[in-house]
């Protein structure tokens, strides 16, 4: 079923979407020209989308190694319902939790954190431990991928785009012979582009816990910082 979000979202507005996710200090000029939009346009649609609280704001990527943190790690936390409001207030006095998740399954929590050292991390997960069982996975490598249109609104897109090539093919029998040519380039053209997309949308996703509630630190913090 669409969601009434997404029915107020058109195509221009999900391409604008995911330039500000790769670039969120693109221009509006730059950002006009990326979606085919003059950058007043791009401006006013940016804007609607932040009142609509599509947009919640716009962050800075660290580089943690660069900082002092040589790993990041994932660490599970099963514990009993009475201990999540304490681990609930630990989470928010460790500097080094920078997400937190509230998941469905056998755990309870999911974080996020950054260590200086293994020492460090050994640290962190016996603080965790004091209030449940704590699993941690050390992050090899990460790969963050912008959120993108629905299938159902790259579905509509399409069709809108199989309409406008039937309607070009219709233009093209009250046309002169002489500009068929250039109108059967462009046709081809544009079912090559279409079927570019449909490939690229042929990808299935798996999912073994379901985030619940998520909170991610507001800013990096000093390691000495207590809250």
């Amino acid at each position: 079923m669409t969601s009434r979000t997404e029915s107020r979202l058109d195509a221009v507005d999900w391409r604008i979407l995911e330039a500000l996710q790769l670039d969120a200090r693109c221009s509006y000029s730059k950002l006009g020209r990326r979606v085919g939009r003059s950058a007043p346009a791009g401006a006013e649609r940016v804007r609607r989308m932040e009142a609509a609280g599509i947009i919640t704001g716009y962050r800075v990527s660290l580089a943690l190694d660069k900082l002092g943190y040589a790993m990041t790690a994932i660490i599970r936390i099963s514990a009993p319902e009475e201990n999540c409001i304490q681990l609930g207030a630990l989470f928010r006095r460790l500097p080094n939790v920078i997400e937190s998740h509230r998941v469905t399954g056998t755990d309870r929590q999911i974080v996020k954190v950054m260590a200086s050292s293994v020492d460090d991390l050994d640290d962190i997960i016996s603080q965790l431990s004091k209030f449940g069982t704590a699993t941690a996975s050390i992050v090899l490598s990460s790969r963050a991928t912008a959120a993108r249109a629905p299938a159902t609104s790259r579905r509509l897109e399409e069709d809108r785009t199989r309409a406008d090539v039937n309607r070009r093919m219709i233009c093209q029998c009250h046309r002169p012979q002489a500009t068929a040519p250039i109108l059967d380039s462009t046709i081809s053209a544009i079912c090559t582009q279409s079927r570019k997309q449909i490939a690229g949308s042929n990808y299935r996703s798996k999912s073994t816990a379901v985030v619940l509630t998520s909170q991610r630190s507001a800013a990096m913090r000093s390691p000495d910082a207590r809250w």
